[in-house]
């Protein structure tokens, strides 16, 4: 079986491969999970705190209203005080540090931690990319106009 694996470039310069269905290192399964749809809420699903919109809340708590986040990893609608951490989740794709409810943040594991994705420096602002698939070339334009040219092994494109 071919795993599948996305490429994605940044301006800072990063050249990251992650696996999204496959094995992994560890010969382990990956199937990558969808990120949530995030709920719509008038007030915090953890602690009922109000947010800001929800002005007859406010008033009947005698608050202030608190500013809307997002868990990444389930989606709910959740107050700064209910979303203080932060974690990567490579299973969702966050191979970078997301905010998380503390639910949330309670339920993961170890395990849940293992990057997906292996990156390299590409020591420029990449701004455009070329694949040559059958010759296993990549070619990356920085932003400063500097051209690099590597060789990526089996690339199969779907």
């Amino acid at each position: 079986m071919v795993a599948q694996t996305v490429v994605i470039l940044s301006l800072d310069g990063l050249v990251y491969f992650w696996l999204i269905d496959g094995e992994d290192s560890r010969g382990k399964r990956v199937h990558r999970q969808e990120t949530p749809n995030w709920a719509e809420s008038d007030v915090c699903q953890l602690c009922n705190a109000a947010f800001f919109w929800n002005i007859k809340k406010m008033w009947s708590d005698m608050s202030v209203g608190v500013r809307q986040h997002h868990c990444r990893r389930c989606g709910k609608a959740v107050c700064e005080k209910c979303s203080l951490n932060r974690s990567i989740y490579p299973i969702m794709g966050f191979e970078r540090e997301v905010r998380m409810c503390t639910e949330c943040f309670k339920a993961i594991s170890g395990e849940d931690l293992t990057s997906l994705a292996h990156y390299f420096d590409a020591r420029h602002p990449i701004v455009r990319q070329h694949l040559l698939g059958d010759q296993n070339i990549m070619l990356t334009i920085g932003r400063n106009k500097e051209v690099k040219v590597g060789t990526v092994s089996l690339i199969v494109l779907i």
